[in-house]
């Protein structure tokens, strides 16, 4: 019986992990930097809401990454990202830097 020396995650199970590996960094570090009776009271049920709202959002947007590397090399989701914030930073009239120029044509050459 052959063994499988390595096991691909599907991407659920990877959000699933990577959500785990931030809590137990976030909770002991927010226990430790918050000023939990001032945060007291500046909670509302709109800041709450808005909260939980990011959360659900950024959790589909992981598993959409996820799902998108599983269907396309790395190099081709990396390009894919340096050439949508080149595109970004184009209409938002921000100043380019150099580097992303310079990484852009690396992956570029890389891809052809």
């Amino acid at each position: 019986m052959e063994k499988r020396i390595f096991y691909f995650y599907r991407p659920a199970e990877l959000q699933f992990y990577t959500s785990l590996a931030s809590i137990v960094v976030q909770i002991p570090v927010s226990i430790l930097l918050v000023d939990l009776p001032t945060l007291e009271h500046s909670l509302s049920f709109k800041l709450f809401a808005a909260f939980l709202l990011n959360g659900v959002f950024f959790h589909f947007q992981s598993i959409t990454a996820y799902v998108l590397m599983d269907y396309i090399s790395p190099v081709t989701h990396r390009y894919v990202r340096s050439f949508k914030h080149v595109i970004k930073l184009y209409f938002l009239d921000f100043k380019i830097h150099y580097i992303d120029v310079v990484v852009l044509l690396i992956l570029q050459r890389e891809l052809s």
